[in-house]
């Protein structure tokens, strides 16, 4: 794929970067072999930026956000309880990745970790060090 701009240090640069790609159809056939199991694939964390063993987590949600996990698990493992106040707690055993933490920070205040303190004083000393960035301007 080439990238056409009016603006010459542009080119050059897309060029640097991407290069030149041609797409095309090829119509070579693929094997795949009988014992392959995609769903299985995706579960042992092929996709994953993994960073340490698999563990078992706890974390409470608000209502609106942690609902969706009654219909899509983190895992097989995992536990559902509705507190009295109207959050979630999920207990599950999940990959230890970065795909996990950007899940997380992407609910901001709708989830706290319980556990592992690990993993809760990680995104503990995370949120003190954005809190300070933002303090300071």
């Amino acid at each position: 794929m080439t990238v056409k701009t009016d603006r010459p240090k542009l080119n050059w640069y897309k060029s640097a970067v991407l290069g030149s790609y041609k797409a095309g159809r090829n119509n070579k056939a693929i094997r795949i072999p009988k014992e392959f199991d995609l769903d299985h694939y995706i579960q042992s964390g092929s996709f994953a930026y993994l960073i340490g063993d698999p563990f078992q987590v706890e974390l409470i949600f608000t209502a609106n956000r942690g609902a969706h996990l009654k219909e899509t698990p983190l895992s097989l493992d995992q536990v559902i309880e509705d507190l009295d106040d109207g959050r979630i707690r999920v207990k599950a055993t999940v990959k230890n990745s970065n795909q996990l933490r950007w899940w997380l920070l992407g609910f901001g205040d709708e989830v706290v970790i319980i556990s592992p303190s690990s993993l809760r004083e990680e995104f503990t000393s995370l949120l003190e060090r954005m809190l300070d960035h933002y303090k300071r301007g």
